[in-house]
Formats: C-alpha cells, sequence, structure tokens
C-alpha cells in the first residue's frame, strides 16, 4: 500500500505489476491480494483517504 499510495501521490495509476516492482515483491503475491487494477486503486485510494484524516485528528488539540 506504501508503494501504491507514492505512485499515486506522484500523479501515477500505477498498474499491479508497477506496483509489485517498487514494494520490491513478487508480482504473483501482489496479485494474490489485488487481482485487478481497480481494487488495488481502491484500497490504495481508501489507505491514503485514512492516512489524510489521521493527521487531521491528530492535530486537533486533545480538549475539543
Amino acid at each position: 500500500m506504501t508503494a501504491a499510495a507514492e505512485l499515486l501521490r506522484r500523479g501515477q495509476t500505477p498498474t499491479v505489476a508497477e506496483v509489485a516492482d517498487a514494494a520490491m515483491v513478487s508480482r504473483a503475491t501482489a496479485y494474490r491480494y489485488f487481482p485487478s487494477r481497480e481494487l488495488l486503486l481502491y484500497e490504495a485510494s481508501l489507505n491514503w483517504v485514512r492516512e489524510e484524516v489521521e493527521g487531521a485528528l491528530r492535530a486537533i488539540p486533545s480538549s475539543e
């Protein structure tokens, strides 16, 4: 997910194979978890949004 998110931040729309290469895992392993590009991009987008929301929540003072 980290590799996919980084490629998305760079403005790319990576394939499962490209993410596997960037993450230095085998393509077979990547396709086992993400059998389609659409599923990979969906999961990566959700992960990216989750990180952004968590960061925003951490920035709120605890008294609020």
